[in-house]
């Protein structure tokens, strides 16, 4: 049986809350002992984009990561969506051929994939964003993505910034949210207690 270990939780827990002045979304994939944590964070302002679909439910797409197809999407599968139209950036975040499904997901949806950029359900712009994944058993390598290197992707008016292997985390979460997230990892370490977990990448 595999436990949700303290330190993973702090590691959560500081990859998400050290302040960064900039207001803009960042995804810090790091290592933890012998899982890959996955925490994106901060601010958007939606003014340079257009809403294709709103509040889309979350079992209407995959959590699935491929960075090699440049597909992330953090957050509660339960969490709804807004859907935009893509941001301008790479078109790969790591190496083609490797795919995987978190272990663990928690928090508000934020992600892309080949065509479209998701924030969380009824979004109002510029509001806090807080998700989050756990990868158990797996590492950087494992999952295709190359430590140390970081890629960008803009609309006309903000930025997403995936990091690899480093952590530059966005603002400090406010009380409310805290709460929440708190709650989470709770029920989190409740789950993982009762439940065997594995997660195997898969090679298209």
């Amino acid at each position: 049986m595999k436990t949700m270990k303290p330190a993973l939780i702090a590691a959560i827990m500081t990859i998400m809350t050290a302040a960064n002045a900039n207001a803009a979304v960042i995804v810090n994939f790091s290592q933890v002992g012998a899982d890959v944590v996955v925490t994106g964070s901060g601010t958007f302002d939606t003014s340079g984009l257009t809403k294709l679909s709103p509040n889309i439910p979350g079992s209407a797409y995959s959590r699935k990561l491929e960075g090699g197809a440049g597909i992330l999407t953090l957050g509660d599968q339960s969490a709804n969506g807004d859907v935009y139209n893509r941001l301008s950036g790479p078109s790969s975040f790591g190496k083609a051929g490797f795919s995987a499904l978190p272990t663990l997901t928690i928090g508000q949806t934020i992600g892309l994939n080949s065509s479209n950029f998701f924030l969380p359900g009824n979004y109002k712009s510029g509001s806090e964003i807080l998700g989050a994944q756990v990868y158990a058993g797996q590492s950087l390598a494992s999952l295709g993505l190359t430590d140390g290197t970081s890629f960008v992707y803009r609309s006309s008016s903000d930025s997403l910034t995936i990091n690899i292997g480093q952590t530059v985390t966005a603002a400090v979460p406010e009380p409310a949210t805290w709460g929440m997230m708190i709650l989470g990892m709770g029920a989190i370490g409740f789950i993982m207690r009762r439940r065997n977990v594995t997660t195997r990448v898969k090679f298209a």
